[in-house]
Order: C-alpha cells, then sequence, then structure tokens
C-alpha cells in the first residue's frame, strides 16, 4: 500500500458504574506506522509471543492516560504510535492480519476500572 493512510485510535476509560466516562481518539499516518514498525519486527519475532501481546496493552494504557491528562503534541504521537506498532505486530506476526486489513481498522483501547487495557480493531467501511 503507498500514500497516507490515517489510522484512528479510540480511547475510552470505563467508570466503577460500567459506564464510559471518557472517550478521544487521534489520527495517526497508518503508511508511516508500518514502515517505522518493519524495524522492530525482529526484535519482536525475538521476544516472543507474550512480550509483543504485553506491549499493547501496556502502550494503550500509555495513551489513555495522556488523553485522560488532555496532552498533545509529540508525547501524544509518540504513544500512538507505540501503541498502534505494537498492536500491528501483534497482528502481523500472530494473527496473520494482512497490511490492507490492518489499515481498514480502527484500533480502540478501553481502560476498565481496575486499570486493565482491553484492545480491539474494527473493521471500517
Amino acid at each position: 500500500m503507498s500514500g497516507l493512510i490515517p489510522l484512528t485510535i479510540v480511547t475510552k476509560v470505563i467508570g466503577e458504574d460500567l459506564k464510559i466516562v471518557f472517550e478521544g481518539s487521534t489520527t495517526i499516518n497508518g503508511t508511516a506506522l508500518i514502515e517505522i514498525a518493519k524495524s522492530k519486527e525482529a526484535i519482536a519475532k525475538s521476544k516472543g509471543q507474550k512480550f509483543t501481546e504485553d506491549a499493547v496493552p501496556f502502550w494503550g494504557g500509555e495513551l489513555v492516560n495522556l488523553v485522560k491528562q488532555g496532552v498533545i503534541g509529540k508525547e501524544m504521537d509518540h504513544a500512538a504510535t507505540q501503541v498502534g506498532m505494537a498492536a500491528w505486530l501483534c497482528e502481523k506476526l500472530y494473527n496473520g492480519v494482512s497490511e490492507k486489513e490492518f489499515l481498514q481498522s480502527s484500533l480502540v483501547f478501553t481502560m476498565l476500572p481496575n486499570g486493565i487495557v482491553l484492545y480491539d480493531r474494527n473493521k471500517i467501511n
């Protein structure tokens, strides 16, 4: 795939009452993310599936916390890129997801009241 393909990353925070207390989103350059992630692929393979999978909720939590604090700019872009790369590497290496399929999705990170971060990839039409 070539050209700039936007990738939307949605963050949600669920309160103790199990209702959404915060929701936000940011859009990054999905094509650039895939290119940057290529340099991380060997590391992800060598560290293994568990390490790669654990990076997704870690960076998702970092992103959710920044969004909750209203942080914008380089710090937000960095966290969004990191979580996107972690999700891409996990999807590609361990779930067989193609680049096209990944880039035709939005990524959703939901922080539960206990601090656990869930990841979902939703196909966009």
